[in-house]
């Protein structure tokens, strides 16, 4: 008898498909700690910088050769830590002008439904807890496709998106059936599949110490 494939075995077929731990608190701020004494990273710039790495899987000594762009950086931290370590990189904060009460370093300023770049620009497109996070978009379903698209159009052929994170809601794998999180991962995989080129779509689920998921889109262009 033909055994019958599950949800999970059709995900990790069709879209790619992994699980990894997250870094415990504790681990986290040994880290962090670390990078203070070796680099002069400050408390927060230590904070976002291993928040980053370990969140979106890069590495700063990947990102040396590469065009960045960070979509809703903030007040820009990672950029500060990464060029304390690395060096000068060409790496761009973009965001909107949301932190009134903060020293936020931006690059260039904008909407992220709307991004003020060409075709192709970047090598790598982090968003990190920020648009089409719903966290940015205050709910505001109607931002996710036209953001999803202009990552997609200003992702250079071989780039890299990261998107993290994103709930898509499977009860099978583990997520956490949140409506807005199913919906917005909806989104996401629509403008993909619909999108007039070859794009190679990975699903990371991280669990965390408390046992819940986080979950990191993976998005390459082919």
């Amino acid at each position: 008898m033909e055994r019958k494939i599950t949800q999970n075995e059709k995900v990790k077929e069709l879209f790619g498909y992994e699980e990894r731990n997250e870094l415990t608190w504790k681990q986290r701020g040994v880290i962090e700690k670390k990078m203070q004494e070796l680099y002069g990273l400050t408390h927060d710039e230590a904070f976002v910088f291993v928040l980053y790495c370990t969140n979106l899987d890069v590495k700063p000594e990947d990102l040396k050769e590469k065009k960045v762009l960070d979509v809703g950086s903030g007040s820009g931290y990672f950029k500060k830590s990464l060029e304390k370590i690395i060096g000068k990189s060409d790496f761009v904060n973009f965001d909107r002008d949301i932190f009134e009460d903060e020293d936020q370093s931006l690059d260039v300023l904008g909407l992220a439904e709307s991004l003020p770049f060409k075709d192709e620009s970047f090598d790598l497109i982090l968003t990190h807890c920020s648009t089409p996070v719903m966290l940015a978009t205050g709910g505001n379903f109607e931002l996710i496709a036209p953001t999803v698209k202009e990552l997609l159009r200003v992702v250079s052929r071989g780039g890299t998106i990261k998107i993290y994170p994103v709930d898509f809601g499977d009860k099978e794998l583990g997520g956490l059936a949140n409506p807005a999180g199913r919906e917005m991962f909806g989104l996401i995989k629509k403008e993909i599949q619909e999108a007039d080129r070859n794009f190679k779509f990975k699903i990371i689920k991280i669990k965390s110490e408390l046992g819940d998921y986080g979950t990191l889109i993976e998005i390459k262009k082919n």
